[in-house]
C-alpha cells in the first residue's frame, strides 16, 4: 500500500467536499417538504437547522436565507478541517471530537429542538 503524498491528500480532500457537498444538500433541503419533517437535513445540516429554529424563534425575516446560506457553507467548512488534519496526521481524536458534537447537535434535534412550530 502507498502513502498518499501531500498534493494527492489535498486533491481527495477537494474532491470529497464537493461530492458531500452537491450530493447532501438537495435531499437535506428537499426533506423539509416531505412528512420526515426535516429528517435528512436534522442529520447532516443540524446546526443549520437549530440556527434556523432560533432565527424563526425570534421573528427573523431572513431565516430561510441564513438556513441555506449556513447549509452551503457547513461541508466545505467540514471537509477544509478535516482534510486539513489528515494531511497533518492529526486526524482521529480530532474527528472524534467533531462527530461527538455534530450527533449531540442532530439528537437534539431529532428530540425535539427549540422549534417554533412545536409551541
Amino acid at each position: 500500500m502507498s502513502t498518499l503524498t501531500i498534493s494527492d491528500k489535498k486533491k481527495h480532500v477537494a474532491q470529497w467536499t464537493i461530492i458531500a457537498s452537491v450530493v447532501l444538500l438537495p435531499a437535506s433541503v428537499g426533506s423539509f417538504g416531505f412528512h420526515a419533517g426535516g429528517g435528512f437535513a436534522f442529520l447532516f445540516y443540524p446546526y443549520s437547522c437549530l440556527l434556523l429554529a432560533q432565527l424563526l424563534h425570534m421573528g427573523y425575516s431572513h431565516a430561510p436565507t441564513v438556513l441555506w446560506v449556513s447549509m452551503l457553507i457547513q461541508m466545505p467548512v467540514y471537509g477544509l478541517l478535516i482534510g486539513r488534519w489528515w494531511i497533518r496526521d492529526k486526524a482521529l481524536a480530532r474527528c472524534v471530537v467533531l462527530l461527538s458534537l455534530h450527533l449531540a447537535a442532530t439528537v437534539f434535534c431529532f428530540a425535539g429542538g427549540p422549534w417554533p412550530w412545536s409551541e
